[in-house]
């Protein structure tokens, strides 16, 4: 089974710089592609495959020389993702895809070549190097990827995709109760009154994280407001209510993970629950889902 551990990094100055052309170089590509493959779409009214993208790359390469410095690598997995995401908004499960913006932050995923040092605390990438991280635990499984993030409040994450052997429960189609206690599974219901509510008749409550920030947030967005656009001001300001937001996540993060045990204990299996909001217009009963507690998203 996969999961994803999100760690604070600290690049030195000179990895801090390529981290952020390779943040920029990733996403000035996906905004060449994405034109590109629109412009096809409109002329000429076919899907541009991932392979002609990638070969794209290579033309866009000549044309502008510094996006060399990047690791191949990673340029390719933008055509990948811009695949995905065309491919996501013709079976309708996503919208149709944007231009990437540099004031939400930007990320780039470096697929192989990662080292994990936890005697050292660094985390190795392609051309970057060793990075300093923190590590408030050893991260048990294999190395998938790391994805390097550039937060909007200007700090650095690195995810690590970790492979740990484990595999996903496989449930049968029918939910009956006799099955389920056999198969020692948890049935969660993800509520909006409170956060979560167990088969096994434990509840867990909802943290009023934004309602703490509240006012703090109303301040900050007030200031961004009256900043004048395009002004240095206002990007002080925009890093002042990412910060705010990035904390309220943080408060939300921070509740649902000492509340793993829920269900270490048990298999781990497939979450089949759909959003509260379509269960509100619905107005449907509610339908309890078999997940792993670490997928819960407030």
């Amino acid at each position: 089974m996969l999961t994803g551990h999100v760690v604070r990094i600290y690049p030195t100055a000179e990895q801090e710089s390529l981290i952020r052309r390779s943040g920029g170089a990733c996403r000035f590509l996906y905004n060449q592609l994405f034109s590109y493959e629109k412009s096809v779409y409109e002329n000429e009214k076919r899907f541009v495959p991932e392979y002609e993208l990638n070969s794209r790359i290579l033309t866009l390469k000549e044309e502008f020389p510094w996006l060399k410095e990047v690791n191949a690598q990673s340029l390719q997995q933008v055509s990948k993702n811009l695949a995905k995401a065309y491919k996501a908004f013709f079976e309708k499960r996503a919208g149709f895809p944007k231009f990437r913006k540099k004031r939400n932050g930007d990320s780039f995923l470096n697929p192989q070549s990662c080292r994990l040092d936890f005697r050292r605390h660094a985390v190795h990438i392609p051309k970057v190097g060793d990075i300093d991280a923190v590590f408030h635990r050893r991260i048990e499984g294999k190395l998938r990827s790391v994805t390097i993030r550039i937060e909007k409040s200007g700090k650095f994450n690195a995810v690590l995709l970790m492979e740990d052997g484990k595999r996903l429960l496989e449930l049968p189609e029918a939910y009956e109760e006799e099955v389920i206690a056999k198969l020692d599974v948890l049935g969660i219901d993800l509520g909006v009154k409170e956060l979560a509510v167990c088969s096994d008749g434990r509840t867990f409550h909802s943290i009023r994280s934004a309602k703490r920030y509240e006012r703090l947030l109303k301040r900050r967005q007030k200031a961004l407001s009256r900043k004048k656009p395009g002004s240095k001001n206002r990007d002080k300001a925009r890093v002042k209510v990412a910060k705010v937001h990035e904390k309220i996540r943080a408060c939300r993060s921070d509740a649902i993970n000492p509340q793993d045990d829920i269900s270490d204990q048990r298999e781990p299996s497939r979450c089949d629950s759909h959003r509260e909001s379509e269960r509100q217009r619905n107005a449907e009963e509610p339908q309890a889902c078999i997940l792993h507690i670490r997928s819960l998203v407030l």
